[in-house]
């Protein structure tokens, strides 16, 4: 378990010691398992200075966390090392850079993990081993464990009360702790500090040592809560509590799911009571099945319930949740209801849409900033709040625009969040084309016409539908493979794409073409007749090796068609190649299930759902001189892709909202994800077990709404960098 070093001790401690020694303090701080030693160059002499550490269970031994604070932002070169009197041992050169101190030194840690059992009253020496800095090693001592108890908050002049009593055991032959245990609620709204460990008590193989102090704030919810051993003759866990149920979920008026947690002492019975959630509407839901959530990082177990309310619920209304059965879980923290609507009118735009985005809630003042984002990543966030009046039920309305700027296509899903209140969905619409224009020189043939087919659009964005040319007879195709054609000189832009129809077309054929798409919408286009075909001439002779009856030219066999592409990876798409034909007919693919799923073809491109074969055939059309050939039945071969690298996304402190650049990440991963595959998410914070959960959540949750995949969501409270790691474990 995490114990938790403060920046703000270290930094007060190395003060007054350098003010007691009458020196100035310019060598690195080397942070070791609870002790400290200044370190600079070989020759230099350092006081030995005590610290606290950063130690915690790993396997059966401990995980120790080694800090180096150095004067200049160079890497150490040598090892963290730790050692204890039992045999065990371990070190490690991995040092990893996290910045500034915020003062004048650069912070680098390293972890390593002694994996031999270390009982209560093992003597471990840290230290450092290389030449690039010195450091005198220290030493501490493993003690039994340190568990906190409290009462539920009770109310008196507007403040809330919690006891707190936090208890250390230590091996009966090593000396009394000369420690304090620092309590914090995990939400950072109040801290306390007992007095040094005293009374001590006998309790089996162990001699406990206990201390009470008082967390105080001007709420009646306290939640979860961890405490921490301060001085560093001692190697403690962290240790954590929880008196009350905590309340998540969404907090919007239509449909909400409910998320009750509670924490459980590790060996303590397992929830089997009901928590209900209620509204000041009178709705409710309640819940008694319970799931494991696995081990908090500190000393308890977490359980979570859920239950949904499926009536409306208005803005405004309160949100609670009570537990009754085998423990004594008082009453969680309250959540008001809130309504965000997203408005506008977004078209498919080369620049983006505005829109605007109102918030209903009954605080005089939104908190922070909304945030929209389309289904691309593409987002804006409007954080100037316009207050525009009440609701008319009790609750005031706020409005905000902001502008996407990237290109938005027709189709395009856009949403917005506020904290965990969303909203509605838009859909860009789609922009008006210009004109459809149809060209070619149908003829009388065998195997139909090649066409080409050009979009004028009002916006540079390149469609994403396709054209479907049509002839009487009813022959088809469709061409989905669009090339910029340039500027149309009035403001709008050109897109060419080109098809052919296979199937015999015949003198007096009318053929015409329309666009189908979500992002344009424009007129039919002309229309083209097919002409008569051209006189064979000299009574039937023989052309390009053809034979003649009758005046009429037979067309000639085009070369053996060969498809070349055989090979791929699902989640991509891959282009379809030949080889052979002849003469200049347009070439066009089809496509069944071989082994694989969801075989399709658009154009020359390839995709399928699932790995294993697609069958292919290509078929190359005729023209004036060779009629259309098509290929044997190919197989593809598509291969599952392999495993995207780790993706770290890092988050500022205490925070839990995604960056500009954290996003760019993600949107970057899903699209080496396919459908089906497995991620483990895992959040970090800083013995703040709901943060890290929250930061590994927020992750989650923006992968989830682009690629349908398997998400396992871990945390971890032994990072002082504020992240989420991404780990795909199958593909």
């Amino acid at each position: 378990m995490q114990h938790i070093l403060k920046a703000r001790i270290v930094r007060a401690t190395i003060r007054s010691l350098a003010k007691a020694f009458g020196v100035a303090i310019t060598a690195s701080a080397l942070l070791l398992m609870g002790c400290t030693a200044f370190a600079t160059s070989a020759s230099a002499t350092v006081p030995v200075i005590p610290l606290q550490f950063s130690a915690g269970p790993s396997g059966a031994g401990y995980s120790y966390d080694i800090q180096i604070v150095a004067p200049d932002e160079v890497t150490p070169e040598g090892m963290g090392t730790a050692t204890d009197d039992v045999g065990g041992s371990c070190a490690s050169d991995a040092w990893v850079d996290h910045g500034t101190d915020g003062s004048s030194g650069f912070v680098y840690t390293v972890q390593c993990a002694i994996s031999t059992a270390e009982p209560a009253g093992t003597t471990v020496s840290v230290g450092y081993a290389g030449t690039d800095y010195t450091a005198v090693p220290n030493q501490t001592t493993i003690s039994g464990g340190l568990t906190l108890t409290a009462t539920t908050p009770a109310g008196s002049a507007g403040s809330y009360t919690s006891i707190v009593m936090a208890t250390l055991l230590v091996a009966n032959s090593d000396a009394a702790p000369v420690d304090q245990v620092d309590v914090e609620l995990q939400d950072g709204a109040a801290q306390c500090l007992t007095p040094n460990l005293g009374t001590p008590l006998p309790d089996g193989l162990y001699t406990s040592y206990s201390a009470e102090c008082v967390l105080t704030t001007g709420l009646p919810f306290q939640g979860a809560a961890i405490g921490f051993v301060t001085g560093s003759d001692y190697v403690s866990n962290v240790a954590s509590f929880s008196r009350q149920v905590t309340l998540g979920g969404t907090f919007s008026p239509s449909l909400n799911q409910y998320e009750m947690n509670v924490l459980v002492p590790v060996g303590g019975a397992a929830p089997t009571g009901t928590a209900t959630v209620t509204d000041t509407d009178g709705d409710t839901c309640n819940s008694s099945v319970w799931t494991d959530e696995g081990f908090d990082s500190f000393s308890s177990e977490r359980y979570e319930a859920t239950c949904s309310i499926t009536g409306a619920e208005t803005v405004g209304a309160n949100v609670s949740a009570t537990y009754v059965g085998n423990h004594s879980f008082g009453q969680s923290n309250v959540f008001d209801i809130m309504s965000l609507a997203l408005t506008g009118s977004p078209v498919t735009s080369a620049s983006g849409n505005t829109y605007l985005v109102t918030l209903d809630q009954i605080e005089p003042t939104p908190s922070h900033a909304a945030f929209v984002e389309d289904q691309n990543g593409n987002s804006c966030t409007p954080s100037v709040w316009t207050p525009t009046g009440s609701d008319g039920s009790g609750g005031n309305l706020f409005t905000a625009p902001c502008t996407i700027t990237s290109p938005e296509s027709g189709g395009t899903v856009v949403f917005a969040t506020y904290g965990q209140v969303g909203s509605n969905q838009l859909t860009v619409a789609a922009a008006a084309a210009t004109s459809l224009s149809l060209s070619g020189t149908p003829t009388a043939s065998v195997s139909g016409n090649s066409f080409s087919i050009t979009l004028d659009a009002p916006t540079d964005v390149m469609p994403l539908g396709f054209a479907h040319v049509v002839d009487t007879a009813p022959g088809s195709c469709t061409a989905s493979s669009w090339t910029d054609d340039g500027a149309d000189g009035h403001g709008g832009e050109l897109f060419g794409t080109s098809c052919s129809i296979s199937t015999a077309e015949v003198a007096g054929e009318t053929v015409i073409a329309t666009y189908v798409g979500n992002d344009y919408t424009g007129p039919t286009t002309n229309v083209l007749t097919v002409s008569a075909a051209p006189s064979g001439g000299g009574g039937g002779g023989s052309s390009g090796g053809g034979s003649s009856t009758g005046g009429t030219t037979s067309p000639s066999l085009q070369a053996p068609l060969v498809v070349t592409s055989t090979s791929g990876r699902i989640g991509s798409t891959i282009a379809l190649t030949t080889s052979g034909g002849s003469g200049t007919g347009v070439t066009s693919f089809t496509v069944t299930n071989g082994t694989g799923k969801g075989c399709a073809v658009s154009g020359d491109t390839l995709r399928a759902t699932s790995s294993g074969t697609c069958v292919v055939t290509a078929t190359k059309s005729g023209d004036p001189v060779y009629s259309s050939v098509s290929s044997a039945a190919t197989v593809v071969t598509l291969a599952l892709p392999s495993r995207p690298p780790r993706v770290t996304v890092v988050f500022a402190s205490t925070k839990n909202s995604l960056s500009s650049r954290a996003r760019t990440s993600l949107l970057a991963l899903s699209k080496e994800l396919i459908p089906g595959a497995s991620v483990t998410v895992t959040g970090y914070a800083n013995g703040r077990a709901p943060l890290a959960r929250a930061r590994a959540r927020v992750v989650a949750r923006y992968l989830l709404k682009r690629v349908a995949i398997h998400v396992l969501i871990k945390v971890s409270t032994r990072s002082r960098t504020g992240r989420s790691t991404l780990e795909t474990t199958s593909q």
